[in-house]
């Protein structure tokens, strides 16, 4: 089955002839409702046996599986005329293939591009793909520099052991491991190691690997012949390329790298770069941290902390901590001065108040005895620790004076009165003692 230009099969229409896959023929195509380009392919004529229709199904099977950048991605597959179609991501560019011929692929940019494409093998031996047809034909290359990797139409699942038969050679043979060039039937990632060896000798020293028109040579070659060094082609280059790509063109698998992921760590470590991971969107990620043990570990390890440091916030967050125990102080009350009771003081007041004021002589009114100063005399408190508050005592009431008993504060007699006064008072001739008498009275 083949499409023409201008066809409409469902929702697209076809608008260009792309060119031919290892089983079939690849389209442009327009969804004519969202107007998004699409890469169509079918089975040619010639591989429409029952056997080539099961690997064109396992194809869409396994590449829809796959989700990467450097990967082209499955958008939808539908069955027209009895034949499967499948439908793709449009890559804009050229292959590797025409670059390398064109010489248009400076060495560094030539190495953006191998590391580009082992970051897709990696993601695809991660998930049980091997995709055993790794050529610069199957390498797009977009404006962007950004390497999409193509056709798995022999790709092979570690799990599928059945649709490749002994004897028989899958592939392109200038960049086939040796263990297919044999027709090995277990799948290996190993055998997309070597192929990207080879583009890389192919990049390096720009010579095919082996040069030979003969197909049986080239198998032979592939399978018994060491290929030269590249500095034995080149000797301005580095002694350490030898050593970085001999490891890959191992003819047993065993010797070379076991991983894409090992492969690109070795190849940063030679360019001198400290993280196989772009820093720009021309250069695509190349590796996944969570790909090597220790990275996990220290992965896991740092989740780990973060996660504990979480649940403690938490914690923290719904039972807040109790707040500080308040100790009061209580300063003891100020001494209080104990006074006489109520009762008492009433007492004392009445006693003072009944009692009968002494009449005075007429000496002491004209002539009064200074009374002595209030004495204050300490009264011992109750409480032994407080101390007793001063109390304070009348003093006591003067006695009464008669001249009699108190000569020296009598007042003394009136002098007598001379001259006519004298001689005419009325009272001269009277006794003290009428005096006094009178006093009392």
């Amino acid at each position: 089955m083949s499409f023409h230009v201008g066809e409409i099969f469902g929702d697209y229409e076809i608008k260009a002839i792309i060119g031919a896959g290892s089983m079939g023929q690849v389209y442009q195509a327009e969804h004519r409702l969202t107007l998004r380009k699409e890469a169509v392919k079918v089975l040619a004529a010639a591989f429409a046996g029952p056997k080539q229709i099961q690997r064109f199904q396992r194809e869409i099977a396994l590449q829809a599986g796959l989700n990467h950048p450097n990967i082209a991605a499955v958008h939808n597959a539908t069955e027209v005329g009895g034949r499967i179609v499948l439908v793709m991501e449009f890559v804009e560019g050229h292959t590797l293939e025409n670059l390398l011929k064109a010489g248009d692929v400076p060495l560094e940019r030539g190495l953006d591009y191998i590391r580009q494409t082992l970051s897709a093998l990696s993601h695809a031996h991660t998930h049980g793909v091997i995709h055993r047809d790794v050529t610069p034909a199957n390498l797009i290359i977009t404006p962007d520099g950004i390497v999409k990797l193509t056709d798995f139409g022999v790709a092979k699942s570690c799990e599928d052991l059945e649709l490749t038969n002994c004897g028989e050679v899958v592939g392109s043979l200038h960049y086939m491991a040796p263990e297919q060039v044999q027709g090995g039937s277990t799948p290996d990632p190993r055998s997309d190691i070597y192929s990207v060896g080879v583009i890389l000798y192919e990049m390096v020293t720009r010579r095919k690997l082996f040069e030979s028109e003969n197909v049986l040579a080239l198998m032979r070659a592939q399978v018994e012949t060491t290929p030269a060094p590249p500095t034995h082609l080149d000797p301005n280059l580095s002694p350490e390329w030898d050593t970085l790509i001999m490891k890959a063109l191992a003819k047993d698998p065993a010797e070379r790298y076991s991983s894409a992921d090992e492969f690109l760590d070795a190849l940063q470590r030679f360019l001198g770069e400290p993280s196989p991971i772009a820093e720009d969107l021309g250069s695509v990620p190349q590796q996944s941290i969570f790909a090597k043990p220790k990275l996990i570990l220290a992965s896991a390890l740092a989740f780990a902390l973060l996660a504990a440091a979480g649940l403690a916030g938490m914690s923290r967050f719904r039972n807040p901590p109790p707040p500080p125990a308040l100790t009061i102080h209580i300063a003891p009350p100020p001494p209080v001065i104990q006074s006489e009771p109520p009762e008492k003081a009433i007492s004392s007041a009445a006693t003072v108040a009944t009692k009968k004021p002494t009449r005075k002589t007429h000496a002491e009114r004209r002539y009064p005895v200074k009374q002595p100063p209030p004495q204050v005399v300490a009264r011992k408190s109750a409480d032994p620790q407080l101390p007793a508050p001063p109390r304070i005592q009348p003093a006591a009431a003067p006695q009464d004076l008669s001249p009699e008993l108190t000569p020296q504060l009598a007042a003394p007699p009136p002098p007598a009165k001379k001259g006519f006064w004298g001689k005419m008072n009325p009272f001269r001739k009277k006794k003290p003692e009428a005096a006094g008498d009178s006093a009392q009275n």
